[in-house]
């Protein structure tokens, strides 16, 4: 009884470390998860502001206040697995984009300046990236995705597949 009384206040101890940091931080505005080293976790995850931490669940997790062991990598994945935090992951990454004013039209604006110049200054390197990531954002790779998944109603099943390749090698040593 006295160990789970003693691992209770641990864990009560290390949910205040993480409250004082966060009222130490400037912390998103939208509606807070209930475990303060939940929230804490979510604004280091998110925040690129945050070097260590940014899209780095383990260090987050870890200086979240959560225990360092060899499961926190796993511990982490999981936690950030979570439905209400990863809508809080993408509430903070939402705010603070919008904070920076980063729009979905922005983007585009500047890809399609980034390919002009880089074709100006004849970087073609460059320009081809811009391009490539102008169509990401646009979803123009969508179906290929898609067919290497092998999501799409026409794609045709693996065993047909390996029986028409069969047949072909058959046909092309009969030959």
């Amino acid at each position: 009884m006295k160990k789970k009384t003693q691992q209770t206040f641990d864990r009560l101890e290390k949910d205040k470390d993480a409250t004082e940091k966060l009222s130490a931080m400037k912390t998103p505005a939208g509606k807070p998860l209930n475990s303060p080293r939940q929230e804490l976790f979510c604004i280091l995850y998110a925040t690129p502001s945050e070097k260590e931490t940014f899209a780095n669940a383990t260090q987050s997790y870890i200086k979240a206040g959560f225990k360092n062991s060899p499961g926190a990598r796993h511990s982490a994945c999981r936690l950030l697995t979570s439905d209400n935090v990863t809508n809080r992951v993408n509430e903070i990454k939402r705010l603070y984009n919008q904070k920076l004013e980063i729009t979905e039209e922005y983007l585009r604006e500047e890809f399609k300046e980034i390919n002009r110049l880089s074709q100006i200054k004849q970087d073609y390197s460059s320009a081809s990236r811009a391009l490539e990531n102008l169509g990401k954002h646009i979803g123009f790779y969508k179906t290929d995705n898609d067919q290497i998944a092998g999501t799409t109603e026409d794609s045709p099943k693996p065993e047909e597949a390996i029986k028409r390749s069969q047949e072909k090698i058959r046909l092309a040593n009969a030959v």
